[in-house]
């Protein structure tokens, strides 16, 4: 059985006191095989358009990042969209709604344990469907 890897990273902030609309967290089903190849057209994307492999994707500064460099986000969008449909993957996700969420008197957290119960809920389902071999790995940004 090959190892498959499960990453989990979250977008927006729990906190209402935050502009996102939403919190969302996301896992990235993906096998040994295939991470590796994702990682290989990663770095060659990373190169065209940043200039180094250890470029670090995130979405408040990727815009900005991509003018400095020269480019613009349609053209790399593009190009990122034939990295992602070229090598298989399985998305899970959580999306909370913090509007509703506040109305129901949900706190903060509240809103991480209900979205990560319900990501890791279907994400153990999916490993035992699948008969996986699986690692979880968390992004922990600062």
């Amino acid at each position: 059985m090959d190892k498959t890897y499960i990453f989990i990273d979250e977008c927006g902030k729990s906190d209402y006191s935050d502009s996102s609309k939403t919190f969302v967290i996301v896992g990235v089903v993906i096998d040994k095989v295939n991470r590796a190849k994702l990682s290989d057209k990663f770095k060659k994307l990373k190169l065209k358009y940043f200039n180094k492999e250890s470029f670090v994707f995130h979405r408040t500064a990727l815009r900005n990042d991509l003018k400095v460099h020269g480019h613009d986000i349609e053209s790399f969008a593009l190009d990122l969209r034939k990295v992602l449909y070229d090598v298989p993957f399985f998305v899970l996700g959580s999306v909370v709604d913090k509007l509703k969420a506040k109305k129901r008197n949900w706190g903060k957290d509240r809103v991480i344990e209900t979205s990560y119960r319900s990501l890791l809920s279907h994400t153990i389902k999916f490993v035992v469907a699948k008969n996986l071999c699986a690692q979880l790995i968390t992004e922990a940004s600062a």
